[in-house]
């Protein structure tokens, strides 16, 4: 992959706001997979994602916050964000919320019935985490 042309090509559809393209972006300058790692671009693609409400984006920066790695961690942010994604069926941000909701991650009330409906939501989608989740806590 020539990773110039493939930042030259969603830089592109950025200018015509393509929605994927905010989080392509964002996870090539995210980290030194491709040696462009620039963080504050990373987070600029994918908060320009967001407030166009895709659903990658808002799941990418969901794990950033609640990782707190690379920005100060904030869950209650996170969550926020990862409602949004699961309201459009994501369901990699309905089961990180669905963890979130079980483990009380970051002083988030825990919340099991709330945790088993994402964790079921994600599941339906064949998302084997979530699959695994429900036998783990005896649900069907």
């Amino acid at each position: 992959v020539d990773i110039d042309k493939a930042i030259a090509f969603y830089e592109k559809a950025v200018a015509i706001k393509q929605i994927v393209a905010y989080s392509n972006l964002g996870e090539i300058y995210s980290n030194d997979k491709y040696g462009k790692k620039d963080i504050a671009l990373s987070l600029d693609y994918y908060n320009r994602g967001v407030e166009l409400g895709d659903k990658y984006s808002l799941n990418a920066l969901g794990e950033i916050y609640q990782k707190g790695e690379i920005i100060e961690q904030d869950i209650t942010k996170a969550v926020e964000l990862y409602k949004q994604a699961a309201k459009q069926n994501f369901m990699y941000s309905q089961f990180n919320l669905a963890e979130i909701y079980e483990k009380g991650t970051g002083g988030i009330e825990i919340n099991r019935e709330e945790a088993i409906k994402l964790y079921q939501a994600s599941a339906k989608q064949k998302h084997e985490p979530a699959i695994d989740a429900l036998k783990r806590l005896g649900v069907k």
